[in-house]
């Protein structure tokens, strides 16, 4: 695939050699220290490919790509009303926050856990923040396994209510479930949102579905490393999983999210 890169100059040698597919063709790389990003792709032919970011909109005018790639140390970058105000289609807009690893495996790493763990839980529950932050599982009476994530739509816990059932040999154990539902979830589709789409590839990874993404599966894959797709968080459970809350980062433990009631 042709891909307009934008990201953060320090970051091109992890992006590069951990992140994305080695085969991907760039017709720019936007950063933010254009020197920097010189110096780090210097006697490559990628050298001439840097631009400033206050150039952006017009590498966007200019050239041809197939998509628009932003891998980032942050949840938006560049600000999703940059893209907004220039009337850019989601449909070429693909948001990735690296430094978020934890976050991007968190769904795959959680139904692996479930599925060797299985017989220990009676009740789970999915749903969105609400879920997510709202469920203390040590007040259940019942053992209680919570997938709640930030912004997940109605589609992915359905999804994920429908593995734990049907794929992991726990739905025998299952005696009660709980799926979070407010009034935001019955319009919002989490794979056509552009703010959004950076959660798409924890859905890629965990259950090989993207829904309504405008890339289909096997293309937006072919997006990453090989090895970065294959990579297995360990199930420790004291692990932190590193949720962005607005201002602020709120650590969990793993273990929190289905710690029975003693």
């Amino acid at each position: 695939m042709r891909v307009l890169l934008v990201t953060v100059s320090e970051m091109l040698p992890f992006v590069f050699t951990k992140v994305l597919n080695p085969a991907l063709e760039y017709c720019a790389i936007v950063v933010d220290e254009p020197e920097q990003a010189k110096k780090i792709l210097s006697n490559t032919p990628l050298e001439k490919a840097v631009f400033p970011f206050y150039e952006l909109k017009e590498c966007m005018e200019n050239f041809h790509y197939d998509c628009i790639l932003c891998p980032s140390p942050f949840w938006e970058f560049p600000n999703y009303e940059t893209f907004k105000k220039w009337d850019i289609p989601k449909d070429s807009l693909v948001s990735l926050p690296v430094i978020h690893t934890v976050e991007n495996f968190f769904i795959e790493r959680a139904l692996r856990y479930y599925k060797e763990h299985a017989a220990e839980f009676e009740m789970f529950a999915t749903g969105d923040s609400h879920a997510e932050f709202g469920l203390i599982p040590k007040k259940f009476k019942h053992k209680l396994f919570n997938f709640g994530h930030t912004s997940q739509d109605l589609y992915y816990s359905y999804q994920i209510a429908k593995y734990v059932l049907t794929k992991t040999g726990g739905g025998v154990h299952i005696k009660y479930s709980l799926i979070n539902v407010d009034p935001s979830r019955h319009h919002y589709d989490e794979s056509k949102t552009i703010s959004q789409n950076c959660r798409q590839l924890q859905y890629a990874i965990a259950l090989n579905d993207v829904h309504n993404f405008w890339l289909p599966l096997e293309k937006y894959k072919s997006l990453f490393h090989p090895e970065f797709l294959k990579f297995k968080m360990p199930l420790a459970s004291e692990i932190d999983c590193v949720t962005p809350l607005g201002d602020k980062v709120q650590h969990m433990s793993f273990n929190s999210r289905f710690n029975a009631r003693e």
